[in-house]
């Protein structure tokens, strides 16, 4: 048996239940053995992630993973944050999502490698359908009916080549190389245990990687101007 646990993305609170409590009399004994270094994540990216942490989350549940050095220096990782209004900010994502493939770089990307994540599901829907508008085909997780939601869970899998929109909540445990986040919710414990988790659902690429956050919460732009590139759209929109 194989026991594996990160209590840093603790998005439900309830971390202490299912790693200690549950093993006490189970015939394990001792600490956990902690898997020091990151081979997943893209260096810059786990500092970033690592940075947030830091800055949002309680220190006692904690636990950051060190960059393992393999392929250091040679990976390419981009990296950027985009603060925008409420209003609007599905258009927003959408142009960023598109941004992945048109700008420089960007060839060596397609539509299977793009993944969206929000938690709304309302916002995450009028993304969909923006992408759709422009021709582009998405499979999504964002549908109002709870039963048809549950059947999209089902069907959705990382093999397939449209792009892909689900939440962070469902997100957990996938990875891709080219992800767009939007985080338009205020800021609370809970959404900052997601936002972490969403970091650091990028992973390394050969070919190279990419991460951008769309983010309205006003809480959050102090962190974001830290990213190595950042785009203030905050009063260009009505």
């Amino acid at each position: 048996m194989l026991l594996v646990a990160d209590i840093t993305q603790d998005i439900y609170g309830t971390a202490s239940a299912w790693t200690d409590e549950p093993l006490q009399g189970a015939g394990f004994s001792g600490k956990w053995a902690e898997l020091d270094f990151s081979y997943r994540m893209p260096h810059l990216a786990l500092e970033k992630a690592a940075e947030f942490a830091e800055m949002y989350l309680p220190a006692a549940g904690r636990m950051l993973p060190i960059h393992s050095q393999i392929g250091l220096g040679l990976e390419q990782c981009s990296l950027r944050w985009v603060q925008t209004n409420r209003k609007g900010a599905e258009t927003v994502c959408v142009d960023e999502i598109l941004r992945l493939f048109t700008e420089e770089g960007g060839e060596g990307y397609s539509f299977a490698d793009a993944t969206f994540l929000c938690n709304s599901r309302a916002a995450g829907y009028e993304v969909v359908l923006q992408l759709g508008q422009k021709g582009i085909k998405s499979v999504h997780t964002y549908d109002e009916d709870e039963q048809e939601c549950r059947r999209q869970k089902v069907g959705f899998y990382m093999g397939d080549a449209r792009v892909k929109a689900t939440t962070l909540h469902s997100f957990k445990g996938w990875e891709s190389r080219s992800l767009v986040i939007y985080i338009g919710e205020k800021v609370s414990p809970k959404s900052l245990a997601l936002l972490y988790t969403g970091l650091t659902r990028l992973k390394r690429h050969p070919e190279g990687s990419c991460l951008t956050i769309v983010c309205s919460s006003d809480e959050l732009a102090q962190y974001g101007s830290s990213w190595p590139e950042f785009a203030n759209f905050c009063g260009a929109q009505a």
